[in-house]
């Protein structure tokens, strides 16, 4: 076990990269809107290896804005961001994006693109954007304009599009906020299967919608944004004891986060074994 606090956490993201894709770091990280309006905990934290990474929180906790400075998208107030030992905030908007795609909770509906023209924006010939979206979607929305779409079906497509930047993260800002039950699923097992094999994304998601994530193999970490701190809470609790976490009033018992993987035991009270994991939902 390594220790907790920046070296701890240095010398396992050296080991952590070993496993291959790009190690995500935040030292000493702290988020807001200058130094009067800070927004949740510092952060040393890093999330590396293909699976789902899993940031939640209570409303107003801080969760978008840690994932909006971990992407660039705004500065820090202190510290930093890396990915593959790369300053965030020192890359251009184009490096950036061949390391991330982003996702956000509401796709541009009101562009008045077609689905084709979304998708042909990317890299790629018409072929490959067609094959895309026969795998997130169905093929003959291909002419419809995104607006003519539902939430569902439009987030769809959004996906699709960011798979085709092929990055090595996925990053997705609550992409089911604003979707029925039923297509907050069916998204949900889509990104599962984007993190797993043969693709092996390391998908990087801010959401609220923990139950259909519970006892998922394709789960790889999980951290609660709360005041006191960014905690990794147990892969394999159950969504009652990840839901209680986000409470600041809870006392948290917490996984150790410098550990490597998502088999180890954690101290949550009775953790379901991973030989009984169901890898699909």
């Amino acid at each position: 076990m390594m220790p907790a606090g920046p070296e701890g956490l240095k010398a396992h993201a050296a080991v952590a990269g070993e496993e291959g894709g790009a190690v995500w770091q935040a030292i000493g990280l702290q988020c807001g809107y200058g130094r009067r309006h800070l927004v949740g905990p510092r952060v040393d934290a890093h999330w590396s290896g293909p699976g789902l990474h899993v940031l939640t929180g209570a409303n107003g906790s801080g969760k978008s804005t840690l994932l909006r400075t971990l992407t660039g998208g705004q500065p820090a107030v202190s510290g930093q961001a890396t990915i593959a030992g790369l300053r965030i905030d020192a890359l251009s908007p184009a490096v950036r994006a061949g390391w991330m795609a982003w996702v956000g909770s509401t796709p541009p509906r009101t562009s008045g693109l077609t689905v084709g023209q979304v998708l042909g924006l990317m890299p790629g010939d018409e072929s490959e954007h067609r094959a895309m979206l026969e795998q997130v979607g169905m093929a003959h929305w291909w002419s419809q304009r995104l607006g003519q779409l539902s939430d569902g079906q439009a987030q769809r497509v959004m996906l699709g599009r960011a798979l085709l930047q092929r990055t090595p993260w996925l990053v997705l800002d609550e992409p089911t906020a604003f979707l029925d039950a039923r297509s907050r699923t069916g998204f949900l097992q889509l990104l599962a299967q984007c993190a797993t094999p043969p693709r092996n994304l390391q998908v990087m998601l801010a959401t609220h919608d923990l139950h259909a994530l519970e006892g998922h193999a394709a789960l790889r970490s999980l951290s609660v944004v709360r005041p006191d701190g960014l905690w990794f809470l147990d892969v394999r609790a159950s969504v009652g004891v990840w839901e209680a976490a986000q409470d600041d009033a809870h006392p948290v018992r917490v996984d150790d986060p410098t550990a490597s993987d998502n088999t180890r035991q954690g101290p949550w009270d009775s953790p379901k074994a991973m030989n009984n994991l169901d890898p699909q939902l």
